[in-house]
């Protein structure tokens, strides 16, 4: 015989734990999204920056990236993931477009400033 517990076990139906993932993936998407930004970012420097292509320096090096100051410092979540502020980018006139355009939305914050090279 099993005794009478007149408190019952914590339930819930179907539609509770489905709301309740729902809620709690919006906020997990907007970290994935912020997450995927601060990797492209530094996915790209890590690729394209160094000094203005010179005589002897690698051929992909297109840009320097001056790192900015922390009033203009990216959201709480970003700085958390890594990502840092960056004030200015100085980076080939031989760009194409594409390129410009890149750059322009990876780092939004940042002034782009175009030298000639000495290719």
């Amino acid at each position: 015989m099993t005794p009478n517990n007149p408190r019952r076990r914590f339930q819930f139906r179907l539609r509770t734990l489905m709301i309740g993932v729902t809620l709690l993936a919006v906020p997990c998407a907007y970290v994935a999204h912020e997450a995927q930004i601060v990797s492209e970012r530094k996915e790209w420097i890590r690729a394209h920056s160094g000094p203005l292509r010179l005589s002897s320096a690698r051929s992909s090096d297109i840009a320097t990236v001056v790192p900015g100051d922390s009033n203009r410092a990216p959201s709480l979540i970003r700085r958390w993931l890594g990502d840092e502020p960056k004030e200015s980018i100085n980076v080939s006139k031989n760009l194409s477009r594409p390129q410009l355009k890149e750059i322009i939305s990876l780092f939004p914050e940042a002034a782009i400033f175009a030298f000639p090279t000495l290719d």
